[in-house]
């Protein structure tokens, strides 16, 4: 408990970094707002994931267990975002209202998936977390986490293919090395998420067999 405590910690830290950094976009002079309004965005959502991991402390879970769907609502935003950020630090031409609205469908279906566990009573949420461990809530977490992650994968590869078609650009050679970085980090990242959910996968698996066989 000491260490998820201190772990708790390290997120509100980043968290408020995070939220100064924020701050810190919005006062830039002269600076690509479009861009940098998304990349608020993505730092927000970011902090957010944060604060709904905290949920999982156990000083906080008792009396909060609903926050732990905070993390998980936000899945499905960071490519959308990530790929308006880099068409706007490339100064491509704006997509449409109905063009970005299809990119958040995925995002949509699966709040509405949450929509049975938001109204679930706290006690009652608990139970079925930590001490029932409800087959079907966990297979709907871990199947839209699986969906997310390959999605995320898709949008960075589509990233990747703008800054590729742009490359000759006198734009891309400005923020050639920024981009590049970008993606590196990114795709470490979705990398690291993956490994995450392949090994969470398979434990709750091997719990939810070994509930169901007793």
């Amino acid at each position: 408990m000491e260490k998820l405590q201190w772990f708790s910690y390290a997120l509100l830290l980043a968290s408020a970094q995070g939220a100064i950094l924020i701050l810190v976009l919005r006062k830039i002079p002269n600076a690509n707002k479009q861009a940098n309004l998304y990349l608020s965005v993505m730092i927000g959502l970011v902090v957010s994931a944060m604060i709904g991991r905290l949920a999982f402390d156990p000083k906080l879970f008792t009396f909060f267990p609903h926050f732990v769907i905070i993390s998980d609502v936000m899945i499905f935003l960071f490519g959308p975002f990530f790929y308006f950020y880099v068409r706007a630090v490339l100064l491509l031409p704006p997509l449409s209202l109905k063009s970005k609205l299809l990119h958040f469908l995925p995002a949509f279906g699966h709040l509405v998936s949450m929509i049975p566990q938001i109204l679930l009573n706290k006690d009652t949420y608990i139970h079925m977390m930590m001490v029932e461990r409800t087959p079907w809530l966990y297979t709907v977490w871990l199947s839209f986490e699986g969906l997310a992650i390959l999605l995320n994968f898709c949008y960075l590869y589509l990233s990747y293919n703008i800054v590729r078609k742009h490359n000759s650009k006198p734009l891309i050679q400005t923020y050639h090395k920024y981009l590049h970085t970008i993606l590196i980090l990114l795709l470490i990242c979705l990398v690291g998420w993956a490994q995450g959910y392949a090994l969470y996968f398979f434990k709750v698996r091997n719990l939810l067999s070994f509930a169901g066989s007793t």
